[in-house]
């Protein structure tokens, strides 16, 4: 996609290079575009060298929907799971992005470092980076908070 938006501001800027600015004259001197300003081998301004091409404002167009659809979506879904990495705590349970469920028993005091205990009856602990955690499944119930599993739904 950018490799085109490239190509069309290659192939606008070489028109411009060429010392019309690529507008064609009329009779009495002036642009066909009714610039009177480009055929006479005056600047022709930013707006006017870009959207001279009809394929401009669909690209332009494309990009701002890539944008919306994708981007802001991701950085809205990045900004929470960082919320919730934040509001971590002790006795939260659990699942790292590695698959490992477990209980949260330590914090450590920088807050990049969490010590979850992965089994209760020999009381093995894993120290890990706080970013490693995927889920958190609080009270006992699904990631939302709501008790029961998830399948009865």
């Amino acid at each position: 996609m950018f490799s085109s938006l490239y190509s069309a501001l290659v192939l606008l800027a070489q028109n411009n290079a060429d010392g019309d600015g690529g507008a064609a004259q009329t009779k009495d001197g002036g642009a066909a575009d009714g610039n009177p300003g480009a055929a006479n081998g005056e600047p022709v301004g930013l707006f006017e060298t870009l959207f001279s091409n009809p394929m401009m404002p669909a690209m332009v167009g494309i990009m701002i929907l890539f944008y919306f659809m994708f981007m802001r979506p991701q950085s809205k879904a990045r900004r929470e799971q960082q919320d919730k990495l934040k509001s971590l705590k002790k006795n939260d349970k659990v699942v790292t992005i590695g698959g490992i469920h477990g209980v949260v028993v330590g914090l450590q005091s920088d807050g990049q470092e969490v010590v979850i205990r992965v089994d209760e009856n020999t009381g093995a602990k894993i120290k890990m980076s706080r970013a490693a955690i995927h889920e958190i499944m609080r009270d006992g119930g699904n990631k939302d908070g709501t008790k029961g599993d998830s399948a009865d739904k």
